[in-house]
């Protein structure tokens, strides 16, 4: 199977870039990466699909994103029911993009819910746990 590549593997939208950072900082998850991966999965839980508009982060071929290369098709391929989008990588990345933004928009509405950070990051745990448990 060959499939296409540009020099980048996705971005998220800029208005995401402020919910990655306050995330990262809690020091919660080893990677900026598996926060995306986490908002990518809420996304698709809660059928939240975000296209990038203006990019902000953005993550390379190398490294965490070649290492995440089955999630984006597994995400490309339940959102389109089509085969062919496995041959596309940098489709594929754009789904999980759309659903990472998605993901980070709730993931903001947690915060601003929460009335203290612990009250968040409650959330974000059982958050995680109730979308084990559903798959």
């Amino acid at each position: 199977m060959t499939s296409k590549r540009g020099t980048w593997a996705f971005y998220l939208d800029r208005e995401s870039d402020e919910t990655l950072k306050m995330i990262s900082d809690l020091e919660i998850f080893p990677s900026n990466m598996d926060i995306v991966i986490f908002a990518a999965a809420v996304g698709r839980e809660y059928d939240c699909y975000v296209e990038t508009k203006q990019n902000g982060s953005g993550y390379r071929w190398e490294g965490p994103a070649k290492d995440n290369v089955t999630t984006a098709w597994y995400l490309a391929f339940s959102k389109t029911k089509n085969p062919d989008i496995l041959l596309d990588d940098n489709e594929c990345y754009k789904v999980l993009a759309s659903y990472a933004n998605g993901g980070f928009q709730k993931i903001q509405e947690w915060a601003d819910d929460a009335e203290t950070t612990p009250g968040f990051l409650m959330n974000i745990l059982n958050e995680m746990e109730s979308i084990q448990l559903s798959h």
